[in-house]
């Protein structure tokens, strides 16, 4: 019983805490943020004092590192194919703007293109 209500307790000093973090000023956040730099620096300084007793050491960050890597790999493969355009193939769409706009016939003649294809296989054939 006495359990349950201690976490009911601690549920509600918690959501008040978050409330009241919510609602800090920029300045408050400041000063917090350069007090915590300070106790940072000093601990680090004192004697007797591992980098190993920091949560994110070294070997933490090597898989992380190997995933940020591989997708950087897979985003630079990715974007070089999508955004590069052989270059026969540029020169080909160019060529068939051009023609479509020094052609005398109307549009919907383009439009129908396909249809005038399919009729001049069959009748080759």
């Amino acid at each position: 019983m006495t359990d349950q209500r201690d976490r009911k307790m601690l549920a509600r000093v918690k959501e008040m805490l978050d409330q009241q973090v919510e609602e800090l000023d920029t300045d408050t956040c400041e000063r917090l943020r350069m007090a915590r730099n300070l106790a940072v620096m000093k601990a680090a300084s004192a004697p007797g004092f591992r980098w190993q007793s920091i949560p994110f050491r070294a070997s933490h960050w090597k898989p992380v590192a190997a995933y940020a890597l591989a997708s950087l790999v897979v985003v630079t493969v990715a974007g070089w194919f999508w955004f590069s355009q052989p270059a026969e193939l540029q020169e080909i769409t160019v060529l068939a703007d051009l023609e479509l706009l020094a052609a005398e016939e109307e549009p919907e003649f383009y439009e129908q293109l396909d249809f005038y294809l399919w009729l001049d296989d069959e009748t080759e054939g």
